[in-house]
């Protein structure tokens, strides 16, 4: 009968996974190596992996600390995990928790610092925030840093925050501050023309007097 190569093995315990040498020869207790997730010498012990660390295979090797950007929250096995859009990864520690991107901001997945956060289109401010709506009368079409734009001349947006900059209603003209829009004055006359703004089809609405000057 055919001798096992395997001979007087004993049973790995807990945290340790046989290496099980094919020689036939009693297996001794440094066989048995840190399983991922774990570390320690071989033969033992072996000891969970801290939060923020990571250990993907079996052996004496020491857990590694997850790569930039990437955090795990939990001891022993596990992945490190790239923080969701709209959050970052708070603080040098890879073990702590994603944080929120302040109000009107947003990140893409993977960002571990607060300045990944750019405002929203409609809110300006620095990257990492605060982000402050635009103001009426004024426009922002992108995500990122740069400021609130006035409306076209002849256009105007009455609401704070996001929207987009629009003709006034026939017979109405943009105010000074194209937040709102107004009659003509008695003594001038309403014309419409158009303008090339944002495309072909926006037309401006002007108010132009309709008194003659004598030569």
């Amino acid at each position: 009968m055919e001798t096992s190569p395997y001979v007087n093995c004993c049973p790995c315990s807990g945290l340790y996974l046989n290496a099980r040498v094919q020689f036939t020869r009693n297996i001794s207790s440094v066989d048995c190596t840190c399983i991922p997730g774990y570390f320690g010498p071989d033969g033992g012990p072996c000891s969970s992996c801290e939060a923020g660390k990571f250990k993907d295979s079996s052996g004496s090797e020491p857990c590694a600390v997850c790569p930039s950007g990437l955090f795990k929250e939990v001891t022993g096995p596990g992945a490190c995990s790239a923080c969701p859009a709209g959050t970052y990864h708070n603080g040098s520690s890879r073990e702590r928790i994603c944080a929120a991107c302040p109000a009107n901001s947003r990140s893409t997945a993977g960002s571990y610092l607060a300045v990944n956060c750019t405002c929203n289109p409609g809110y300006a401010g620095p990257d990492g925030g605060p982000c402050s709506a635009c103001e009426a009368g004024k426009f922002k079409a992108s995500a990122g840093s740069e400021p609130c734009a006035v409306c076209p001349s002849g256009l105007f947006k009455e609401v704070r925050g996001p929207g987009n900059c629009q003709t006034c209603p026939y017979g109405l003209v943009a105010s000074a501050s194209s937040a709102s829009c107004l009659s003509c004055p008695n003594g001038s006359s309403y014309t419409s023309f158009p303008i090339s703004a944002f495309s072909e089809f926006v037309f401006e609405q002007q108010c132009q007097s309709s008194i003659s000057v004598a030569p």
